[in-house]
């Protein structure tokens, strides 16, 4: 169902919002169904994801216990149901993910494990349940299990994902037919090393795989020459690698580096339960708190990928505890935009509970999710772009532009009783307001053309949409 929400005029550009309902799957209801199943059976979508060259955007529905993944293409943006998963059994479908090109769709059908690794078997199906990834081509055809696996991360071109298991990193060929190859099928492990392997991140031109390889007390950052069969350690040290970011040029990566393990923490066992040290232990350099020489925490590296060699771009101020730690960083540019809340006394922000130190630079004190950039460059601040306060829920709020210049992000800020699109530089600015009226948006998905921006949104009258 294709219906026109609002116009919305920012300045001298108008952005047209389209509601596009996913639709049932069963025929219209006739006059003698009952009338509360008008109004209880809406399809409710949950993920939604976009293309990166085209304007095309994928997300999976919920409707009447049945779950499936649907398309729309611009400029019509008609719906298009990818799967026929039509029986209530109660698998779960999640991760969606699109290819650059928009031609494939994979996604996750089976709930994640527990504690114990069992998947839920709702259907108590004497063949037990399992957690695969799922692939489908948005020109038609019927959808066709890949490998069993989790959080695929697809290639640009859509002809592989990569997943880990068991500490190693897998690929399956997206390909309806049965590979040959037992690593083509992801029944043996593609990328095997000494340690622990993880975040697998494709290259842009999808010939290079980037991944962190854990050593006990240290970590590096290696790149996988698909080609070649040939690894390359970028920069390696006796210290903490994370968090491969690929430049849009695919020659350079962007990496986190934390000091290895301090002499209290390396030989024995931590004990997440453990009492934590006093105040002023945690302040001894060496003893259990670690840092680099000059007294920071925490760099930013940019690394050749042909070479290995890294340069030190950023890192925080000596002694500053702030800026220590950076979760969910995101790659713009020649920024780096990541969450941090400042919480106070005994809040969420200062994690032991401790009162902050006095080297803490000056910014919100409070319990709202703010969101920072900073530039890549010796001595650069870190700079706030949330200024608004409001809740900004997860990591699917949020987004940057095909660009990388500006950052959209969905709060309660101003309209306490709704969420409404934001918008801020990546340089930094004063936000400014996307959406606005009685309706909800949440999950911003900007398109590839950079003139649209999709998200799920609801009002009193219409249930929650593709807009």
């Amino acid at each position: 169902m294709l219906r026109v929400a609002r116009t919305f005029t920012l300045g001298a550009s108008v952005a047209l919002a389209v509601c596009v309902a996913a639709p049932s799957v069963e025929t219209a209801p006739t006059r003698q169904t009952p009338l509360y199943q008008q109004f209880l059976s809406n399809p409710n979508p949950l993920e939604l994801v976009a293309a990166k060259r085209v304007d095309r955007i994928a997300w999976t529905a919920y409707e009447e216990g049945r779950r499936n993944a649907y398309t729309a293409l611009a400029p019509s943006f008609t719906p298009v149901r990818l799967t026929s998963f039509m029986k209530d059994d109660g698998v779960d479908m999640s991760t969606i993910r699109i290819s650059d090109d928009g031609s494939t769709v994979v996604f996750l059908r089976g709930t994640a494990p527990n504690r114990a690794g069992w998947v839920a078997n709702a259907s108590a199906s004497p063949d037990g349940a399992e957690r695969a990834i799922w692939a489908v081509r948005t020109s038609g055809g019927p959808a066709w299990r890949v490998a069993e696996g989790g959080a695929p991360e697809l290639a640009p071109d859509g002809r592989a994902v990569l997943f880990v298991k068991d500490g190693e990193i897998y690929r399956a060929l997206v390909t309806p037919t049965r590979p040959l190859n037992e690593k083509d099928r992801a029944e043996k492990a593609y990328i095997r090393s000494s340690g622990v392997q993880s975040s697998p991140k494709w290259s842009p031109d999808g010939r290079r795989i980037a991944f962190v390889t854990t050593r006990q007390d240290h970590s590096f950052v290696a790149v996988l020459d698909s080609k070649t069969r040939t690894i390359t350690y970028m920069a390696p040290s006796v210290d903490f690698d994370s968090d491969p970011m690929w430049t849009d040029d695919g020659r350079h990566i962007v990496f986190a580096r934390r000091p290895g393990l301090s002499f209290g923490q390396q030989s024995q066992q931590q004990d997440p339960g453990a009492q934590t040290p006093n105040p002023a232990a945690l302040r001894i350099p060496g003893l259990m708190r670690a840092t680099f020489r000059g007294g920071y925490t925490l760099a930013y590296m940019k690394a050749n990928v042909a070479t290995g060699e890294a340069e030190k771009a950023w890192h925080n101020e000596a002694g500053e505890g702030m800026f220590a730690s950076i979760n969910n960083p995101r790659l713009a540019g020649n920024y780096v935009v990541f969450p941090l809340n400042q919480g106070g006394f005994g809040g969420r922000g200062t994690g032991r509970g401790l009162p902050p130190e006095p080297s803490l630079p000056a910014g919100p004190v409070d319990e709202w999710e703010r969101y920072y950039s900073v530039e890549l460059r010796p001595n650069a601040k870190p700079t706030l772009l949330t200024t608004t306060d409001g809740l900004i829920e997860n990591q699917a709020s949020v987004a940057l532009s095909g660009d990388g210049r500006t950052f959209y992000y969905s709060t309660n800020a101003k309209d306490i009783d709704r969420r409404h699109i934001w918008a801020v530089p990546v340089t930094g600015g004063t936000p400014a307001q996307v959406t606005s009226g009685a309706g909800i948006e949440t999950s911003p998905v900007p398109l590839a053309s950079g003139t649209m921006l999709a998200t799920q949104s609801a009002d009193w009258k219409r249930p929650q949409s593709i807009g």
